[in-house]
């Protein structure tokens, strides 16, 4: 049996283009921990929750200053009315996992 990672709720979130089964194929060749920011990429709206489930600190007002991760050495970005979160993979296999998640923006 294939295992989905994507919930339903998160599924009806995602951009049109989005190819969901791409999207489970990369999501189960990467580490759990790279889920939430690949998710991210894809989202037709990112709400501070989706921020604070990556792992980044999602306030429900966008601040003026940039918004720094929780973790040591995480992300940190200045939020602005339209955010791309863009994945990019080194690994060639994974770059066309990615390729085929959204083939319109690659």
């Amino acid at each position: 049996m294939d295992r989905t990672f994507l919930t339903p709720e998160r599924r009806r979130r995602l951009r049109p283009a989005v190819d969901v089964a791409a999207l489970e194929r990369l999501l189960a060749a990467v580490p759990v921990e790279a889920h939430a920011g690949i998710v991210l990429a894809c989202l037709a709206a990112v709400t501070p929750a989706d921020l604070r489930e990556a792992g980044l600190d999602g306030n429900d007002q966008v601040p003026a200053a940039a918004v720094r991760s929780g973790s040591p050495g995480g992300l940190s970005f200045v939020p602005v009315a339209h955010t791309d979160f863009i994945v990019q993979f080194d690994d060639p296999h994974l770059a066309s996992l990615w390729a085929a998640v959204e083939p319109i923006r690659c």
